[in-house]
C-alpha cells in the first residue's frame, strides 16, 4: 500500500493591524429625572470605519489539502477551505486556483469558471467564522512536480446598525363604581410603553365632566410622566370630588413624543347621598303635669345608605323628661337616640314622652345628622294649658244670732286647679230680713239692692286663696240664707254657695 501524505499549506492573507475592526461610537442620551427610573438606551448615532487594505491583520486563511505523492495518469482530488477569520462578515470573495502546466484538469466541486489554467469561484458573503470547501480532480501528466497556486481577493464592508425602536404607550384609568358625595375619589392613572426605545414627554391628561372636581377646584387633571423605558410603568393617583349627586366617566389621554397616543375611560362612578327628613306627630293642646307624646319619624329618601344616623331632640327648660323609646337617652335637656343606619328609602321611627309644669306654648326643636348627609331639622309645639279648679266656700260665724245683733258670712275662694283663674267676680245675695253692714276683701265691696257686688279680682293663681268677709244684721225672726254666686273667665257657668242662718227672737 502506498504512503500517502497530505502536505498542509496555509495561506495567511492579511491586512493593517487594527484597521480593520469596526470603530464604534455610541451616544446614550439620556438624563433621568429626579426621581424617575432609570432608562437603559442605545439611542444615538454609531461610526464605524474600516481601514484598507489590511496587510498584516488576518482575515482570510486558505488551506489547501491535497497528496505529497501520486502516480503520473493517476486521478487525484485536492481540497481547497477559505475560512473567514473574523467576527464580520466578509463580501464578495473571489479564490482564484492558478493550475500548474502538469496538471490536466477534470472536475471541480462546487463548479467553478475554468479559463486560460485558471479555476475561480465567488463567495457572494462569507459569514463570521465560516468557512468553504473547494474540491478540485484531475491528473498528473507526466512525472516530475505539480505547483498549484491559490490567491483570495475579498470586499471588507464598512458597515454601520441604527437600533430602530417603537414605543408604544398604553393608559389604564381605576375608578370605583360607587361613592358618597361627601367622600373623596381617588382615581388611579397608569401609563406604560408597551413598545421599544423610551418614550419621552409623556404627558397624561383628564377633562373631567361637569359636577367633578379636583380638590383644589378645577376640572382638568394634568400630569407629567417620567420617561419610560421599554415595559417600564408610572403610576398616579389623584384625588377629585363630586357637587352633586350622579353618574360621572370621562375619557384620559396620554400623549408622548412621537405622536404616541393612548385613552382610557375607566369605570363610570356612581355618586350617591343620603337625605334625611324629620317629621314628628305632636298633640296641638296638652295640660300642666300632664304626659305629652311625641311620634317622630326619621326617613332616608336619599340612594345611598345614612350610615351613623343621631337623632336629638332639645326640650324647653320647663320641661320634664319621662320617657324615650329606641334607649333614648335624656342629658342636660337633650333626648339623644343612636339609630344606626337607615338604608335608602327607609325610616325609624321614635317616641318621647313629657310633661310640663307650667302654661304655654312648648316649643322644642329635633335635628338628625348621619355620615354624609345634610343635617335635617324639625320643630313642633304643644299648647300646655291649666286645669280650672274653683273651691267657693262660705260660712257664717255665728249661728244662731238674735234679731238686731250682727252676722258676719266669711266668703274664701281656693283656686285647685293648674291654671290661672282670672276676672273672678264675687256677688254676695241678701235677704229680706238682713241689712247690710259691711264689706271687706282683696276688693272692694258695694250695696247693689240687696245684692253686694264686689269689683272683680284680676287674677287668683294656682292654689292661692281669696276671701271676702260680709256683715248683715238680723232684722227679724227667720231661717235666713245668705248666698254667693262666683263666676271666672275659666268657669262657664257661675258657682253658687247658700249659708243657713237663724235669726230668733
Amino acid at each position: 500500500m502506498r504512503k500517502v501524505l497530505y502536505l498542509v499549506l496555509v495561506i495567511l492573507v492579511a491586512g493593517i493591524s487594527g484597521c480593520c475592526n469596526k470603530e464604534k461610537s455610541e451616544t446614550a442620551a439620556v438624563m433621568p429625572e429626579s426621581g424617575c427610573p432609570k432608562v437603559e438606551s442605545n439611542e444615538g448615532m454609531t461610526t464605524q470605519t474600516t481601514v484598507y487594505p489590511c496587510q498584516t491583520a488576518n482575515m482570510i486563511r486558505l488551506e489547501r489539502i491535497m497528496p505529497t505523492q501520486i502516480n503520473a495518469g493517476q486521478e487525484f482530488s485536492y481540497d481547497i477551505i477559505a475560512t473567514n477569520l473574523t467576527d464580520t462578515q466578509i463580501n464578495e470573495v473571489t479564490i482564484t486556483e492558478k493550475l500548474g502546466d502538469n496538471f490536466q484538469f477534470k472536475s471541480a466541486s462546487p463548479e467553478s469558471n475554468f479559463e486560460n489554467r485558471q479555476l475561480m469561484w465567488t463567495i457572494n458573503e462569507l459569514g463570521p467564522n465560516a468557512s468553504q470547501k473547494f474540491t478540485v480532480t484531475g491528473t498528473a501528466a507526466n512525472a516530475g512536480k505539480i505547483a498549484q497556486c491559490t490567491d483570495v481577493k475579498y470586499k471588507m464592508p464598512a458597515c454601520g446598525a441604527i437600533n430602530v425602536v417603537s414605543p408604544h404607550l398604553s393608559l389604564t384609568k381605576v375608578v370605583p363604581s360607587e361613592s358618597l358625595l361627601c367622600d373623596r375619589i381617588p382615581i388611579k392613572y397608569t401609563v406604560t410603553n408597551t413598545g421599544t426605545g423610551v418614550a419621552r414627554n409623556v404627558v397624561i391628561t383628564d377633562k373631567l365632566p361637569d359636577g367633578l372636581l379636583t380638590v383644589d377646584g378645577g376640572n382638568l387633571v394634568a400630569l407629567d410622566s417620567c420617561p419610560l423605558g421599554p415595559g417600564q410603568s408610572q403610576e398616579f393617583s389623584v384625588m377629585v370630588r363630586a357637587d352633586k349627586p350622579g353618574q360621572y366617566a370621562s375619557t384620559a389621554m396620554a400623549k408622548a413624543d412621537g405622536n404616541l397616543t393612548a385613552e382610557s375611560e375607566g369605570t363610570p362612578i356612581m355618586v350617591r347621598e343620603p337625605s334625611l327628613v324629620v317629621t314628628e306627630k305632636a298633640p296641638d293642646r296638652e295640660y300642666i303635669n300632664r304626659p305629652i307624646s311625641y311620634n317622630i319619624t326619621v326617613t332616608n329618601n336619599g340612594d345611598a345608605p345614612a350610615a351613623k344616623t343621631v337623632l336629638q331632640k332639645q326640650l324647653p327648660s320647663n320641661a320634664t323628661f319621662v320617657s324615650a323609646t329606641e334607649n333614648g337617652n335624656f342629658s342636660a335637656g337633650t333626648v339623644t337616640w343612636d339609630l344606626g343606619t337607615i338604608p335608602s328609602q327607609s325610616s325609624k321611627t321614635v317616641q318621647l314622652v313629657y310633661s310640663s309644669s307650667s302654661e304655654g306654648v312648648m316649643q322644642t326643636s329635633t335635628q338628625a345628622v348621619a355620615e354624609c348627609a345634610a343635617t335635617a331639622k324639625s320643630t313642633a309645639q304643644t299648647q300646655i294649658a291649666g286645669i280650672p279648679a274653683i273651691l267657693l266656700e262660705m260660712w257664717d260665724v255665728s249661728d244662731p244670732i238674735q234679731v238686731g245683733e250682727e252676722e258676719t258670712y266669711d266668703i274664701q275662694i281656693t283656686n285647685q286647679g293648674s291654671t290661672t283663674n282670672s276676672n273672678i267676680k264675687v256677688i254676695a245675695h241678701l235677704e229680706d230680713t238682713m241689712q247690710y253692714v259691711s264689706s271687706s276683701g282683696p276688693t272692694p265691696g258695694t250695696l247693689e239692692g240687696k245684692d253686694v257686688v264686689f269689683q272683680p279680682l284680676a287674677t287668683l293663681a294656682p292654689k292661692a286663696v281669696a276671701t271676702w268677709t260680709v256683715k248683715v244684721k238680723a232684722l227679724a225672726p227667720a231661717d235666713a240664707r245668705f248666698g254667693v254666686d262666683l263666676t271666672s273667665d275659666q268657669l262657664t257657668r257661675p258657682v253658687t254657695k247658700t249659708e243657713a242662718t237663724t235669726f230668733y227672737k
